[in-house]
């Protein structure tokens, strides 16, 4: 479709000539790389469906990036978990097709004890988001060595937390450990951190996002001035600013606000990601829209989770605000709680800081794409469980 006339265009397979050879060459040169490759709608933080097109050039960037960074060979056998509306298909896809390895499609059965679908495959490259990783390490049957045959994990689009990728790395042996980020505006991913278990490597408990992939850039919103991550000081914190070639250029709809600021050089995506600046990578702070407000104390909910894993042992805990009484109260939602440790005194937190409300479950609600459906933790606290 061209957004700008609303017109659509049909392309009709020939199966007249079925063994007519296509040259790859004149397929790509027919189609400019302006034109839209994929359109994919994200809530961002307001829960407002916004189309996000990606454009042939953003796709092929982003592949070109991946492949100068985190290789997938010819050979490999590479995981398929992710539903095409989430666009980490994206990154399961196009890096491994166009460098010529075999993709394995899940099954739905498969999302639900992964190991075995990775044995079975001999799989070598999987990406995912973190919440997989913890279904498969938390699954009901031993992971043993049903990883082995790993030599690359790739995480993206949830915080990855130093404590569950030692886990991962340990019940994988074999495979490096890459951390990835990015938002759908600007082409999956825009970062990557190799990850080894060095400390320096994390913050808050949360592995680093690290530095730009090729032909991206970073920047952090300081104070209202946009500051390029290569001019920043040291421990500068902000909002995270990005461009380049794997950034849109705007949404499918133009009644919606803008996403970017410029500074006279460039067009930056606002990403609504908390970010610090040190010893020249990038550490996820948490979000801007989940910082919330009780009692006048302003609270990163990322850091009261963080508090609470470490105090309880494991990763099976989330935090929420929910309005059910008000003022505001926070809500914890999860496995195995401990409610006498879960105090001021035990935790070390603030008393505003200790959730008011516990709720216990079998397992965190996910989404069809494996990430936390935070929806579904808001549902259980106005049920009042």
């Amino acid at each position: 479709v061209d957004l700008t006339t609303g017109e659509g265009r049909t392309v009709v397979a020939d199966e007249t000539e079925p063994s007519r050879s296509i040259d790859p060459d004149t397929i790509w040169a027919a189609t400019p790389g302006s034109d839209i490759a994929y359109l994919l709608f994200t809530s961002g933080s307001t829960g407002r469906p916004k189309g996000v097109p990606v454009s042939h050039a953003n796709l092929l960037a982003f592949v070109d990036a991946m492949a100068a960074t985190i290789p997938v060979r010819p050979g490999d056998s590479c995981s398929q978990l992710c539903e095409l509306s989430f666009d980490l298909s994206v990154q399961e896809i196009y890096p491994a097709l166009l460098n010529g390895s075999t993709l394995c499609p899940a099954r739905v059965i498969d999302l639900l004890n992964p190991a075995p679908y990775v044995a079975r495959n001999r799989l070598t490259v999987w990406v995912a988001v973190p919440s997989l990783a913890r279904v498969v390490l938390e699954g009901p049957v031993p992971v043993d060595d049903q990883l082995d045959s790993l030599r690359l994990s790739i995480f993206n689009g949830e915080p990855l937390t130093a404590r569950l990728a030692a886990r991962w790395r340990s019940a994988a042996p074999n495979s490096a450990l890459w951390n990835t980020y990015g938002p759908t505006e600007c082409t999956v991913a825009v970062t990557r951190q190799a990850w080894n278990g060095e400390a320096h490597l994390e913050d808050g408990g949360v592995v680093a996002l690290g530095t730009p992939l090729p032909g991206c850039r970073t920047a952090i919103d300081h104070g209202g001035v946009v500051v390029p991550t290569e001019d920043a000081d040291d421990g500068a914190t902000g909002e995270l600013l990005l461009t380049g070639p794997q950034r849109f250029v705007g949404y499918l709809d133009p009644t919606l606000p803008s996403p970017f600021v410029t500074d006279g050089d460039a067009a930056w995506y606002r990403s609504g990601d908390r970010v610090r600046w040190c010893d020249g990578r990038l550490f996820h702070l948490g979000r801007f829209d989940q910082q919330v407000k009780i009692g006048g104390h302003r609270i990163e909910l990322q850091e009261v989770e963080h508090r609470l894993r470490e105090v309880l042992g494991h990763q099976s805990v989330a935090v929420i605000a929910h309005p059910r009484h008000h003022p505001t109260e926070l809500v914890l939602v999860g496995t195995g709680l401990d409610r006498a440790a879960i105090t001021a005194d035990a935790t070390g937190l603030p008393t505003y800081m200790v959730p008011r409300r516990m709720i216990e479950v079998g397992s965190l609600p996910t989404n069809a794409n494996g990430k936390l459906d935070r929806g579904a933790l808001h549902r259980l606290a106005a049920a009042g469980r």
